[in-house]
């Protein structure tokens, strides 16, 4: 006795007749498919945020590695000022990054006190930042060495 395959195993050929792609304004609003998230944040504007896991173990904390990947990125990817030096308001960081203002509070003074982060008050203006990068990527040199001994020693330890 045959059965038949489920539709998402079945083999396609070249002779199959395939429905046309569609758009991606059908696609997102297909009430058989849902709406598509990727669409959804769109059109609310919120891009996502991405970090590398390596900040959270220079960091020590996910809420300080989201900061830094956030501020890194106004560093790398948008203007900044002569030396780096970017400003953002407390409430943009939140609304951008949904990181409370204790949450931001906690992230940069770790951030400063790894020599990270450096800070500039001005009068009448958003808190000025800026990223020293030396030091980052010093710290990111220190940490990979120790994962690359820790992982020879593992290999050791299995013979």
């Amino acid at each position: 006795m045959h059965r038949a395959l489920p539709p998402a195993a079945r083999t396609i050929s070249m002779n199959d007749d395939l429905p046309k792609p569609a758009s991606a304004a059908s696609f997102a609003l297909n009430p058989e498919r849902g709406i598509d998230p990727g669409v959804l944040l769109e059109l609310f504007g919120q891009a996502p945020i991405v970090f590398n896991r390596i900040y959270v173990d220079i960091a020590g904390s996910v809420s300080a590695a989201l900061w830094l990947a956030y501020a890194i990125y106004h560093v790398c990817e948008r203007e900044s000022a002569p030396g780096n030096w970017f400003s953002k308001s407390q409430a943009d960081w939140q609304r951008e990054t949904g990181l409370s203002r204790r949450e931001q509070e906690s992230a940069r003074k770790q951030l400063r006190l790894l020599g990270i982060l450096e800070e500039q008050r001005r009068p009448n203006a958003p808190l000025a930042y800026r990223i020293v990068l030396p030091r980052l990527y010093a710290l990111m040199e220190t940490h990979s060495q120790k994962i690359k001994a820790e992982y020879l020693a593992s290999r050791n330890a299995l013979g």
